[in-house]
């Protein structure tokens, strides 16, 4: 019996990385909602209030930064766990963590990666 965790939220310009993301949390038995903006997501994320939200940093229009500082102006208490994955991490840390991100996860994402990662999320009590 599986358990379906989740729903995440992945916001990302590019659909090839959507797609993969997309296999790989399936893989990983999370439930997955799928944004090509910022501005999508933002709104997919004020209507369902997703737990956990992955942004590509660089999108057009609403960024993967200016998504998590939205997010924050409603979720001040951080209740929304905000991942960046990102092709240039070493670049972008200081601005992920001052927009509100709480971790990064470099490109291309590896799947034992990914795991760990939502695995720490579900021991924290983010998916409950």
């Amino acid at each position: 019996n599986v358990v379906i965790k989740g729903p995440i939220l992945v916001a990302d310009d590019n659909p090839v990385n959507r797609d993969l993301i997309k296999m790989q949390l399936e893989s990983l038995s999370f439930d997955v909602d799928l944004a090509e903006d910022g501005d999508t997501a933002l709104k997919k994320w004020l209507s369902i209030r997703h737990p956990l939200v992955m942004t590509d940093c660089k999108m057009p229009g609403l960024d993967g930064f200016g998504l998590a500082h939205e997010i924050r102006k409603v979720d001040a208490d951080k209740h929304t766990k905000i991942i960046a994955y990102t092709g240039s991490a070493k670049e972008n840390t200081s601005n992920c963590y001052a927009a509100g991100m709480d971790e990064i996860l470099e490109k291309p994402l590896k799947l034992q990666e990914l795991s760990k990662m939502l695995d720490r999320c579900v021991a924290a009590g983010v998916f409950k």
